[in-house]
């Protein structure tokens, strides 16, 4: 959340499941770290919690966890989930401060993206698959890392209108790793393949 109350974060338990077994689990705090409990979301069977793939509006009452069919969503502070089969393998996951734009990072091919507070989703971006999103405060300055075939890192991107026109950033290098946006959009960090932390404070423009 916006003043770190309310956080989360997602675990792999370590225990051997059956093949359709439900793997993983997502925990809270609402007391800023202080303790934490498990959320018991009703991920469908043979579903995977994906490490990384969780997010949620400054307020916490709109939450995304992402699994290897789409996206679970809480529209109430998680009191009840809902699953939203996107039919991808869906990978990271970046929400406005308000809940209303959502950018899911798959596999293979196009983003999903909603900005209905995830009532409905399309494909938009670049189509090699994206492993990270990151996104500004509104939601309007968006930031993705590729995921190439076998793995490895990709292309870096960045949309300053909405996820309508994407630039791709192979200036500096050709392959990355991670990346984030600040909120107000204007500063961007990313992590190149070999491990060197690249800045800009022009949205992109230099590095």
């Amino acid at each position: 959340s916006s003043d770190g109350s309310l956080q989360m974060t997602s675990q792999s338990e370590g225990k051997s499941y059956p093949p359709t077994g439900v793997i993983g689990s997502v925990w809270q705090s609402s007391d800023s770290g202080g303790t934490w409990s498990k959320d018991n979301i009703p991920l469908q069977v043979g579903h995977i919690f994906r490490q990384g793939g969780l997010a949620m509006s400054a307020d916490g009452i709109y939450r995304y966890y992402t699994s290897n069919n789409g996206v679970v969503r809480s529209d109430d502070s998680g009191a009840t989930w809902n699953n939203i089969p996107l039919f991808v393998d869906a990978l990271g996951v970046a929400v406005s401060v308000d809940g209303r734009h959502i950018t899911v990072g798959v596999r293979t091919g196009m983003m999903k993206v909603s900005n209905d507070f995830g009532l409905s989703f399309v494909s938009k971006g670049p189509s090699a698959g994206n492993r990270v999103v990151s996104m500004s405060a509104d939601g309007s300055m968006q930031m993705s890392v590729g995921f190439l075939p076998g793995g490895s890192d990709g292309t870096l991107y960045t949309s300053q209108d909405y996820w309508t026109k994407w630039t791709p950033h192979v200036t500096v290098i050709n392959s990355w790793r991670t990346g984030t946006v600040s909120l107000d959009g204007n500063v961007l960090i990313a992590v190149g393949f070999s491990t060197s932390v690249y800045m800009s404070i022009d949205r992109g423009v230099t590095w």
